[in-house]
């Protein structure tokens, strides 16, 4: 069995056990086991909203001290995607891993544009990177 069906059949047991506990009759269990997967997906709904918010929370947090890395490196004569792809290695887990999603999406559409679609908290970052592409505004 897969992890989804052992927690729905799970989630379907426990609704049925505390259905039929809290109502002492079997139509209360009919009904604890309808509601046992519902409460299973809400809850599994709110952890990952959970997770995504401070996901975009650490990356908030380490932006600054990558922000005057990439300008330290650009201000040194390094290209911006060159700069771009040493700070990742450098930068916290989460915001290295979301640059480099960045960098491997940035084919066609740009790296400003593409670190724009990543993250809404790389946002600023890909607004600067993709004026100084586009109208030559300096980084540094």
């Amino acid at each position: 069995m897969t992890a989804w069906a052992v927690r729905i059949v799970a989630a379907v047991v426990l609704g049925a056990v505390l259905g039929w506990a809290v109502t002492n009759s079997l139509p209360g269990g009919v009904v604890g086991a309808g509601l046992g997967p519902v409460a299973l997906i809400a809850w599994l709904r709110r952890r990952a909203g959970a997770v995504a918010r401070e996901r975009e929370r650490s990356l908030r947090i380490g932006l600054p001290d990558t922000l005057e890395l990439l300008a330290a490196a650009v201000d040194g004569g390094a290209l911006p995607e060159t700069a771009l792809a040493r700070v990742a290695d450098i930068a916290p887990r989460d915001l290295g891993d979301a640059l480099r999603q960045g960098i491997r999406t940035a084919d066609g559409a740009g790296l400003g544009a593409s670190l724009r679609v990543v993250s809404p908290a790389l946002r600023p970052l890909g607004s600067l990177l993709q004026q100084s592409e586009e109208l030559g505004v300096p980084i540094a």
